[in-house]
């Protein structure tokens, strides 16, 4: 690839000039340098320790998108202290801008069609993870800090390998086994309700008793796309090491490498696996056309390193048939995720369904024989188009195009620069300490943060892995000073990420999401790249007031709403009734844009409605019933959730309009979910109980066909009763024939 011209400095107030070295420009405070590189280093080994894979709307990242902002906020003040702000920004990566503002306009689109709640959320997030890549561009351009911050990604995932292990072999068999003493209450503390033979409790009870680690991801797929990560990066720094000849640092990443390979084999999933091998492949492939000289030895060992793993795994009973066999059934899955997203894009081509909403708008294109109402399509292009539109899909896929034409292209000349390079970047060796002690602060904090943002006890198992993460540090220390490393190798381990996420899904997920840009912003400059250097007071002032306003609007719009509302929500769920319905009242109020806190209200209110029928716990429940389907109007599980209370009233109570609103709540769930027959069993029985007869076979007629479409043991019919006992196969066998039913009853008489 031919280097561009520099461009010379200009003495304009925001002028670009040629690239400089961080660690060789003059500073007034060269400790702010020190502490924003440890504090990114921090955020960046936290984010995968505390999770970030529950509901968008319950905003369990929002005090990570605010930390992120944070650092862009000491960012911009750092530079008014300086006296100079240098921002480092191509004209591709507007494109990055420009998926934000697509976002940010498609965020008040959600409204009348999904939920606004998840969407505002989802946003901040993204808005995160632009920030994120842009502080890496801006603080990590000296092979020095790259190299440091790229051991940042080996230690984090050795903690999280090493915690996966521990999960395998002593949390997961100590649940099973507490669950198995005690169902009941298992069932009870998990919030799960039903008999043995009801589909939830089968969910679940499928989920416990799987072997497969997730480690500090709510996924076990999202653990298995990083540790395909964290295999190449780590082995390619184990290649660096052996070249220069320090065998013992070498042996330690061998082992971790081992360790990797072993923990991915105890997630099962084939397409990390994959994305691993093809990785590798390309690895040798694209080394060899670059001249990078990558010895062949090192692709055939690691080949036989996976394959070795794969057989040892069928060997020791890790793996079984089932791993194959299941392959098929998984990607008919998935081709079905992908259809619905194809026609939830084609129903909403311009903006999407809105981000956080895909869950409320799948079930509507939802085949009959699939079984889950996933979250995301499991494909991270479709999760985009899907959620945001087609423009939001462009401007990231250019974003993308644009960084794979740029892989590094030179030869042995530039191998020579960088080594000459090297004794200028020995001066900037004060920033790996500052780096690893982020990292380790981290790992530290790691379980308290996660306590605090999750809602749950603390994860001290995390810390098993400590040790062994600090030798790894240690490992690479002297590497981070003055090794060297083939960036190709990185490129290959975004690529194996993306290659897991086409099946896998998740890029919204800060967890899963944060290694593509630490990647791409590690890997998408050159030593040519020019910055933007703005010396006045005023310009630089501006973009300092303009971090804390992104938090300040951050905070108003998301963070403060959601904390205060749920304050109040988990007041209100054990508290008495005056007191709840107040909380809920509250809940409602302080986050005007969230499903959750009218719920809650319209719960109290029905509840309340049960036990007497006081004209105002009618009204104050139908007010509430209708706000929470205003503010969550796609959703089939919500309509279908009132649908049930309402009938429940109506066999109590016997009145009509009671009826009447159940129907038309159940009709509405069936609209929004047209295949799950268990949907038109219960409209079905509600028709019946309204004397509509043909109506009710209609729909009894629709939830037996359904019922025959799919092999989902624990959804059919016969194996399901509804809420008085009554076995719904029966039921609705009975329903479809109105007109024999007459006939015998006329016969008789």
């Amino acid at each position: 690839m031919k280097r561009r011209k520099t461009t010379p400095a200009r003495t304009s107030d925001s002028a670009p000039l040629a690239a400089t070295n961080p660690s060789t420009t003059s500073s007034k405070y060269p400790w702010m340098s020190l502490l924003l590189c440890g504090y990114v280093a921090f955020l960046t080994a936290l984010t995968p320790l505390i999770g970030s894979e529950g509901p968008v709307g319950r905003g369990v990242e929002l005090p990570w998108v605010a930390m992120w902002i944070w650092g862009l906020a000491l960012w911009a003040t750092a530079g008014m202290l300086e006296g100079s702000l240098t921002i480092y920004w191509s004209k591709w990566e507007s494109l990055l801008l420009a998926l934000v503002a697509w976002l940010a306009i498609g965020v008040p689109m959600v409204a009348g069609s999904g939920e606004v709640r998840p969407a505002i959320n989802q946003f901040w997030t993204y808005t995160a993870l632009v920030i994120a890549y842009f502080l890496y561009r801006q603080l990590f351009r000296t092979e020095v800090r790259k190299r440091a911050i790229t051991a940042v990604l080996t230690a984090t995932v050795t903690l999280c390998a090493t915690y996966a292990v521990y999960q395998y072999r002593i949390e997961i068999p100590q649940m099973q086994a507490d669950y198995q003493a005690d169902p009941e209450k298992a069932r009870r503390e998990a919030g799960i309700t039903g008999d043995d033979d009801d589909p939830q409790v089968k969910n679940f009870e499928s989920r416990l008793m799987s072997t497969e680690p997730s480690s500090t991801f709510t996924l076990t797929n999202s653990l298995a796309g990083f540790l395909a990560v964290g295999l190449i990066v780590t082995a390619g720094i184990a290649i660096s090491q052996v070249r220069d000849r320090a065998y013992l640092h070498a042996a330690i990443l061998a082992v971790v490498v081992c360790l990797l390979c072993g923990t991915l084999i105890l997630t099962k999933s084939r397409t990390a696996v994959l994305a691993a091998m093809v990785g590798i492949g390309l690895w040798g492939v694209l080394a060899s056309s670059l001249r990078r000289h990558l010895p062949w030895k090192y692709l055939v060992a690691g080949v036989l390193l996976l394959v070795i793993a794969v057989g040892g795994g069928f060997a020791s009973g890790l793996l079984d048939r089932e791993v194959f066999t299941e392959a098929p059934k998984s990607i008919l899955y998935r081709l079905q995720y992908w259809q619905g997203a194809l026609d939830v894009t084609s129903e909403r081509p311009l903006f999407g369904c809105g981000l956080g909403n895909f869950q409320s708008f799948y079930p509507r294109y939802m085949a009959a024989s699939a079984s889950e109402t996933v979250a995301d399509p499991h494909n991270f292009l479709l999760e985009i188009v899907a959620s945001a539109g087609v423009p939001a899909l462009l401007f990231f896929l250019g974003f993308i195009a644009v960084w794979l034409f740029r892989f590094p292209t030179g030869g042995p000349a530039e191998e020579i620069a960088e080594s000459e390079a090297e004794s200028v970047e020995e001066t900037d060796g004060m920033s790996v300490v500052a780096i690893y002690a982020g990292m380790l602060f981290a790992f530290l904090v790691a379980p308290l943060v996660r306590a605090l943002m999750q809602e749950e006890s603390p994860t001290w198992a995390i810390w098993l892995g400590v040790p062994l993460a600090a030798i790894v540090a240690l490992a690479t220390y002297q590497w981070s000073q003055r090794g060297k490393f083939d960036w190709l190798t990185l490129r290959i381990a975004a690529i194996v990420l993306m290659i897991n996420l086409l099946a896998a899904g998740g890029v919204s997920f800060p967890a899963v999401a944060i290694w593509l840009w630490l990647i791409w912003g590690l890997t998408f400059g050159d030593a040519d790249d020019q910055g933007w250097r703005i010396e006045r007071f005023l310009p630089r002032a501006c973009v300092a007031a303009g971090t804390v306003a992104l938090l300040f609007i951050m905070a108003r719009s998301s963070l403060f709403p959601v904390m205060t509302s749920y304050t109040y929500f988990y007041g209100a769920m054990v508290s008495n009734f005056p007191d709840q319905i107040r909380l809920a009242k509250d809940a409602s109020a302080a986050d005007p844009y969230s499903s959750e806190g009218p719920q809650l209200l319209a719960n109290s209110f029905l509840q309340a409605w049960k036990l007497r029928p006081d004209p105002p716990i009618v009204a104050g429940a139908k007010q509430a019933t209708e706000e929470t389907l205003k503010r969550s109007p796609r959703s089939a599980t919500l309509q279908n959730w009132f649908a049930k209370h309402y009938w429940e009233l109506y066999r109590k109570y016997e009145d009509p309009a009671i009826l009447q609103l159940a129907i038309e709540r159940q009709e509405a769930a069936c609209r929004n979910f047209p295949t799950r027959g268990y949907y038109h069993a219960e409209l079905a029985q509600m028709y019946s109980a309204a004397g509509r007869k043909e109506d009710a076979a209609k729909e009894a007629r629709e939830a037996l066909r359904l019922n025959e479409s799919h092999d989902h043991s624990e959804l059919k019919f016969e194996k399901r009763t509804f809420d008085d006992g009554q076995s719904v196969l029966k039921a609705v066998q009975e329903l479809a024939q109105p007109q024999a039913e007459e006939k015998n009853q006329a016969s008789e008489s």
